[in-house]
């Protein structure tokens, strides 16, 4: 899936609007005017060749790192240098992080989960679910496919709508 796509799956999911995504990129020190961001997003109801702001891993870190900051609120100042290493490097990674990321601004257990890929109409126990949060190098990782995040962000939206 593409880095825009992605953003606009987020979006949708999280509930999240045009002038709530100024704030959230502002978080991560992004700069966007609402036109910017309106730009980066893709209308899947479209047919028509769109001209999108181009969204590249390290802005969509920034997006994920800023929605941590909009849901949860701020980390403590503890005084330690914050990290600069990006955990979406490649494209092949980018699903896992985006759904490790989204966990985390949801402050999701494994139960949440769970529920949000009943909602999906997928059925997974939290065993089946850590494998996909593991380090990419690790003997038990599992691969975030398109499909699977598909049913994470439609388990969402669905849960984000009862809400």
């Amino acid at each position: 899936m593409k880095n825009n796509e992605l953003l606009t799956k987020i979006c949708r999911a999280a509930d999240v609007d045009i002038k709530s995504m100024v704030t959230i990129f502002a978080h991560s020190d992004f700069d966007f005017t609402e036109e910017d961001a309106a730009m980066m997003l893709v209308d899947f109801d479209s047919d028509e060749e769109q001209d999108l702001y181009p969204c590249d891993f390290e802005m969509l870190e920034a997006f994920l790192n800023g929605l941590i900051i909009f849901k949860r609120g701020p980390r403590p100042d503890d005084g330690k240098p914050k990290k600069t290493v990006l955990s979406i490097p490649s494209a092949q990674t980018a699903n896992n992080a985006v759904l490790k990321k989204m966990k985390i601004a949801f402050a999701m257990t494994g139960d949440d989960l769970v529920e949000v890929f009943e909602n999906a109409g997928v059925t997974l126990t939290n065993r089946e679910l850590n494998p996909y949060f593991r380090a990419e190098g690790h003997k038990h990782y599992k691969r975030c496919n398109d499909q699977f995040l598909n049913a994470f962000f439609a388990g969402l939206t669905t849960k984000n709508k009862n809400a």
